[in-house]
């Protein structure tokens, strides 16, 4: 039985379907979208895209040309909202993340409450906001959980991407 109505093998993902969805991010790559599109809220950002709707999909954000960062969600505009606007650790993980470079020995609620850690983040946020991002559909979710892992791979990410469990 499929997992999640996955129409595909293993062998397929690997093989076909990984492929496909790197060459497109690759493509898409060459032409990413400014960060800076997703600061006035989703409705903004789909008008910029030239989107209808919110797509389940993957994302690469890129500073300088190079891809830093590979993410995926059910709602792809939303989410790259939250990377840039966002006001928790929860929802603005990448921002946290850069932020936590530098190890604080605080919990991460404590951490966004320290005004010194919070500055940090709000700069790492700021960034953010000057970077680019690339975006592709992909609606089935075992693909789309397979080609995080394989994108990040593909794309060097190792310095923001983690797959370690909490």
């Amino acid at each position: 039985m499929p997992i999640d109505r996955c129409g595909h093998s293993f062998e397929q993902l690997a093989n076909v379907a990984i492929p496909k969805h790197l060459t497109a991010m690759r493509e898409r790559l060459d032409r990413p979208h400014p960060m800076a599109w997703f600061i006035g809220g989703k409705v903004a950002a789909l008008r910029a895209l030239g989107m209808a709707k919110d797509v389940s999909g993957c994302y690469v954000i890129v500073s300088r040309g190079r891809p830093i960062y590979v993410g995926i969600s059910r709602s792809v505009v939303k989410r790259l909202g939250d990377h840039v606007k966002g006001k928790s650790h929860f929802s603005a993980t990448l921002a946290y993340r850069m932020a936590a470079r530098k190890p604080h020995g605080m919990s991460r609620t404590v951490a966004m409450a320290d005004a010194e850690f919070r500055a940090h983040f709000e700069r790492n946020q700021k960034l953010l906001r000057a970077m680019h991002v690339a975006i592709i559909e992909i609606d089935c979710p075992v693909e789309l959980y397979c080609f995080e892992l394989a994108a990040a791979m593909e794309f060097d990410t190792h310095q923001w991407n983690s797959f370690k469990m909490h």
